[in-house]
């Protein structure tokens, strides 16, 4: 199977930032109304003024996706919830990065995260204690001070808050549903994708996804007191304010969808304190 992962290396500076020519003293003269594109996406055009590379007056055109009127709907809970082991809502309080055992061809040693989680509200399965604790390939090496990055899992810090389908802990190299769909994250009280589109309840009460934010806490993580920053994930993003539901309402709604039809676990908590083999893959 691929090994679809990137490798950065954890430098001294205090942060990983794209870099871009400037364009200065930039001025909107014309903004077009949203209209249609070729992929029936709505989208809108703004011609502005700036100074281009040799210093003379040039205009630009931008031009962003917006979201439809009512949104797009969400993965069904159900669905969702079929696949998985333990549905629940979380703070991060604790993130460990481990390596596991060497290979016993190479004894190449591949980093994984362990992400803590004090437990709030079970909406579907159960829990031993209140706290759980996940884990997830990939993370800072502290021999190398290399981070590896696998494309469509998660990265957290401390103090997130998510709505997590959890599944095969200790087993998947994610153990979420599908990866990064199964993540809600809880920003400010109002519920995202782990992408940063604004999740809010239609009017059946199902849930919807709406436009792209652009938020630091989707834009970057910290690894060892470093930011690491993930520009990919600011295209076509737009400025708040945000119409995200609250993470009340998200957690009501998908309690009411899931909460009693389906069966509980097995949910596997892990300890990062036991030594463990790799993953296969």
């Amino acid at each position: 199977m691929k090994r679809d992962f990137a490798v950065r290396t954890v430098c001294r500076s205090t942060a990983f930032a794209a870099c871009c020519l400037p364009v200065l003293a930039m001025t909107q003269v014309q903004t077009s109304p949203a209209e249609l594109d070729g992929a029936g996406e709505r989208v809108e055009t703004k011609v502005v003024m700036g100074t281009g590379p040799d210093g003379k007056p040039q205009p630009f055109v931008i031009s962003r996706a917006l979201p439809p009127a009512n949104g797009r709907s969400w993965h069904r809970a159900q669905d969702l919830a079929t696949e998985a082991d333990l549905v629940f809502r979380g703070v991060v309080t604790n993130i460990e990065y481990k390596l596991c055992e060497p290979d016993p061809v190479d004894s190449s040693q591949t980093p994984y995260t362990f992400v803590t989680y004090a437990v709030s509200d079970v909406l579907m399965g159960a829990v031993d204690g209140e706290q759980i604790t996940l884990r997830f390939i990939g993370g800072l090496n502290p021999n190398t001070l290399k981070y590896m990055v696998r494309s469509h899992t998660p990265q957290f810090d401390v103090g997130d808050e998510d709505i997590l389908f959890v599944q095969g802990n200790g087993v998947e190299l994610c153990p979420l549903v599908r990866e990064a769909d199964g993540r809600l994250r809880i920003i400010d009280g109002q519920v995202y994708t782990d992408s940063g589109n604004a999740v809010f309840l239609g009017d059946a009460g199902e849930l919807r996804v709406g436009a792209k934010y652009r938020l630091p806490e989707i834009e970057s993580t910290e690894v060892a007191g470093r930011v690491m920053f993930f520009g990919a994930r600011s295209h076509r993003a737009v400025d708040g304010p945000s119409d995200a539901a609250l993470g009340d309402d998200v957690a009501a709604a998908l309690t009411r969808e899931i909460g009693i039809l389906f069966p509980a676990g097995p949910f596997e908590n892990v300890d990062a304190a036991i030594p463990f083999v790799e993953t296969e893959f």
